[in-house]
């Protein structure tokens, strides 16, 4: 098997820098089904990536539609009935706006978007 086989050459961790030490002993390059593995945890984690971005994009939506501060736990009431497609609690949705750069917290759980006009 040479290099360009081995899944994990084309992620961010090349051969010389990962922690298991020998590139010609590598589980991920001798064994097909452990390859196939690491390429569905790979995916896997790629969509979690992305639905987690989408989650956070829609939250700021509904708080610059909103135009007013909204407490998270009525964000997430609104989030849940335009959003069906991609359910989140509200600890995650509070997670997110207290995490979120565009949004600013106003205390007691309520949050409005920083810049309204982006």
């Amino acid at each position: 098997m040479d290099d360009a086989d081995a899944p994990c050459l084309d992620s961010e961790l090349p051969c010389d820098a990962c922690n298991y030490g020998n590139a010609r002993r590598c589980p991920v390059r001798l064994d097909p089904e452990y390859r196939s593995y690491i390429l569905a945890l790979r995916t896997s984690r790629h969509l979690f990536q992305q639905e987690g971005e989408a989650r956070r994009q829609r939250l700021v939506e509904i708080l610059r539609r909103h135009r007013a501060p909204l407490h998270y736990q009525m964000a997430h009431r609104i989030y849940m009935r335009r959003y069906e497609d991609l359910p989140i609690s509200d600890h995650a949705v509070y997670a997110i706006l207290a995490s979120h750069p565009d949004v600013e917290p106003l205390g007691g759980g309520v949050y409005k978007v920083r810049h309204a006009n982006r």
